[in-house]
């Protein structure tokens, strides 16, 4: 299940809600869109992000709790298809984009073992790009075609596609991610 709350409202209109929302966290219980969700009272992950672009400042705070009660232990930390099993691919993928970053940067082959691995992790995700998979799959080609440059030891066309994926991936997020 997912909802969303979307709106325009001056920076005072956020505060309050923002105020609504701590308060509520504080209780152990949301209500959002005429649904009710009691929170647990473990510990939740925290995530505040600060994009500043141009014309644009973002401010993204995500919260999130595990359920292992919920969990079937015959599937693992987190049960394929979940949202959390998505999140996990993700933060995986995004660590090891940075760890091939700083080796073409460095102007490095990245390990062919890291890039392997990445392409796994994107093909495991492409059940969650519901809503973009076009992009999702041309950014899989880019991936393959880094995958295949790195093979070949071709540090020139390394640079250039990875480039070109780091583009793409900037107007992905950009367009999808909101």
């Amino acid at each position: 299940m997912k909802l969303k709350r979307r709106e325009r409202i001056d920076t005072r209109g956020v505060a309050n809600i923002l105020r609504e929302l701590a308060a509520a966290l504080e209780a152990g219980h949301l209500e959002l869109e005429g649904r009710s969700f009691e929170l647990p009272a473990a510990e939740a992950e925290l995530s505040l992000k600060v994009e500043m672009e141009e014309d644009e400042l973002e401010l993204k705070v995500e919260i999130s709790w595990d359920f292992p009660e919920r969990r079937g232990r015959e599937e693992g930390p987190f049960p394929e298809g979940s949202f959390r099993h998505g999140k996990a691919i993700k933060k995986e993928m995004e660590a090891l984009f940075k760890e091939i970053s700083r080796e073409i940067v460095s102007g490095r082959l990245p390990e062919e073992a890291a890039l392997s691995r990445f392409m796994e992790l994107h093909r495991l995700y492409e059940p969650y790009a519901e809503g973009f998979l076009s992009a999702w799959q041309q950014a899989t080609d880019l991936a393959e075609g880094l995958l295949r440059a790195v093979r070949e030891g071709n540090i020139g066309e390394v640079r250039r596609v990875f480039e070109e994926i780091a583009r793409s991936k900037k107007m992905c997020h950009k367009l999808y991610k909101k």
